[in-house]
C-alpha cells in the first residue's frame, strides 16, 4: 500500500474476504484476502472499515441490541426497516464461548446452555469468519476505532431514500436494484463492478458479495466526513470491549 488514506469495504465469501479499497479519488482496487496475514495488513493501512461482520459478542444473552426487535429511539427495528422479506438475513450471532466449538452441536449446545436458545445454523455458518475478526481485533486494539460492524441491506435502504428494496439480492432483479442504487452515487459503478468480476471467479466471490463489499467500502468512505450513525445509540460493548452495533452514516 502506499501512503494514500484508503478506507475499506469487507465482505465474506467463498474465497475469504472481499476487500474493496476506497479513496478521496474513489474505487482503488478489490482483493480477495485468503489468509490472516493479508488480513491484517489490509485492516491496519486502512483509515475506515466497514464489514459484515458480527464484532463483539455476548457471554449469556441470546441477542445483541442491534441484533433483536429492540427499537432505538431513533429508529425502528431492523427487521422492519429492512421489510419482512429480507428480516430472515437477520440472525442472532453465537455467544463467546460458543466460536471455539468444533461442531455445530456443540456450538448449539453451548449457545443454548447459557442462553436458552441454540443456535442457528445461519450463525454457525458464519463461526469461522466472526472468530478470525474477534481474534484479530482483541490482538490488536488500535483496529477498534477503525473497524465497524455494518450491514449491506441497511446501506442500500439508506441510498434508497429509506426504503426497503424490492428484491432480494441473489436475484437478477435484486443485483440491478443494487447497481442503480450505487450509481445514483457513483456514477461510473457499473465499470468498477465489471473489473471486479472479470478478476476473480465467481466460485470465490457472487455478486452479491462484489455489491456488498462495494456499498461497504463506500459507505466506510463517506463515513470520515458525515455523522457516524448506529443500532442502538449509543453503542453496546462486550466484556472485552469491543463495540456491538450495526453503522451507517
Amino acid at each position: 500500500m502506499n501512503s494514500e488514506k484508503i478506507e475499506i469495504g469487507m465482505d465474506g465469501c467463498r474465497g475469504g474476504w472481499l476487500a474493496v479499497m476506497w479513496s478521496d479519488r474513489g474505487f482503488l482496487d478489490a482483493r480477495i484476502l485468503r489468509d490472516r496475514s493479508s488480513l491484517i495488513a489490509i485492516l491496519t493501512d486502512s483509515a475506515r472499515t466497514f464489514i459484515d461482520i458480527p464484532i463483539g459478542l455476548p457471554d449469556s444473552e441470546a441477542s445483541r441490541d442491534c441484533d433483536r426487535e429492540a427499537t432505538p429511539q431513533e429508529y425502528r427495528q431492523l427487521r422492519k426497516i429492512l421489510g419482512r422479506s429480507f428480516s430472515s438475513s437477520v440472525f442472532n450471532p453465537p455467544i463467546r464461548s460458543a466460536i471455539c466449538a468444533s461442531s455445530y452441536s456443540e456450538a448449539s449446545a453451548i449457545n443454548a446452555a447459557k442462553t436458552g436458545k441454540k443456535l442457528s445454523i445461519q450463525a454457525w455458518n458464519i463461526v469461522p469468519k466472526i472468530r478470525e475478526i474477534d481474534e484479530l481485533l482483541l490482538k490488536v486494539p488500535t483496529l477498534h476505532d477503525r473497524c465497524f460492524e455494518s450491514y449491506p441491506e441497511l446501506l442500500f435502504y439508506h441510498l434508497n431514500s429509506q426504503h426497503p428494496l424490492n428484491f432480494k439480492k441473489k436475484t437478477r432483479e435484486g443485483k440491478q436494484e443494487r447497481l442503480e442504487l450505487l450509481q445514483s452515487q457513483i456514477p461510473e459503478i457499473q465499470v468498477h463492478f465489471a473489473a471486479i468480476r472479470d478478476r476473480h471467479l465467481k466460485k470465490d466471490a457472487s455478486d452479491d458479495d462484489i455489491l456488498d463489499a462495494m456499498v461497504l467500502a463506500y459507505f466506510a468512505h463517506r463515513s470520515l466526513t458525515a455523522s457516524l450513525h448506529s443500532i442502538p445509540n449509543p453503542p453496546n460493548y462486550d466484556q472485552k470491549g469491543l463495540r456491538m452495533a450495526i453503522h451507517w452514516c
